[in-house]
This record gives C-alpha cells, sequence and structure tokens, in this order.
C-alpha cells in the first residue's frame, strides 16, 4: 500500500493518527489529529511534530525516541503535547517505523490521556 492509499483510510478515522517522515515534517494529519490538538491538516503538514506540538516526554527525550526506532522498529510510551490554544494532554502513543514510497516514515496512533495543565 502506498502513502496516498494510507491517507485515504486514515482521513475515515476518529482516532488520532499521523505520520511523519523521521527525517522531516508531518505528511499525514487526520481528523482525529485535528480534534485533539487544534491545529487544523493545512496548519500541521510539512511541520515537525515535536516542535508543533511542544512535545516531551518524560523519561526520556524525542532524539532518544527517534533512536529507539531506528535500532528496534517500534516505540510505545507517554508523551506530553501542546495544544493550539496552550493546554497540556498527556498521551499515550505507539510509533512505528515504515518505509513508504522510499522514505522512513512513522506512524503514530494515539489516545489522550488526563489533562496535564497549561
Amino acid at each position: 500500500m502506498r502513502l496516498g492509499q494510507q491517507k485515504s483510510l486514515l482521513d475515515l478515522l476518529r482516532d488520532p493518527i499521523a505520520v511523519w517522515d523521521l527525517d522531516g515534517g508531518i505528511l499525514e494529519w487526520n481528523r482525529g489529529c485535528e480534534a485533539l490538538f487544534g491545529f487544523s491538516r493545512a496548519e500541521a503538514l510539512g511541520q515537525h511534530k515535536e516542535q508543533l506540538l511542544a512535545t516531551e516526554i518524560p523519561t526520556s527525550s524525542f532524539e532518544e525516541v527517534k533512536a529507539r526506532l531506528l535500532r528496534a522498529g517500534k516505540w510505545a510510551g507517554p508523551m506530553r503535547q501542546r495544544r493550539k490554544d496552550g493546554t497540556i494532554v498527556q498521551i499515550e502513543t505507539k510509533l512505528q517505523l515504515e518505509t513508504l514510497d522510499g522514505k522512513r516514515v512513522v506512524l503514530e496512533s494515539m489516545r489522550a490521556g488526563e489533562e496535564a495543565g497549561a
């Protein structure tokens, strides 16, 4: 399945799903991400996810997570992310590294936890 085909499937899902280039920006941002974070698809595409959402990983760093993805091909755990309105949300996320259309891409599924404050 190519990235374009997956895009149409992602658009149907209400759960937050993002696809991002391991070495670049967000490639896909479904309506579940729009609802959770407040950024439209147009605002998110091309942005570096960790910068757009001010990603914090409680027991690690985003760079360490990326290194683990390269070694193991997957990672799961908590992240703190900032919404467009500035509030912080705790996310349980699963990351999986794949090669699609010759790019190293990360498929990310998320589930919101409790509010972490602003």
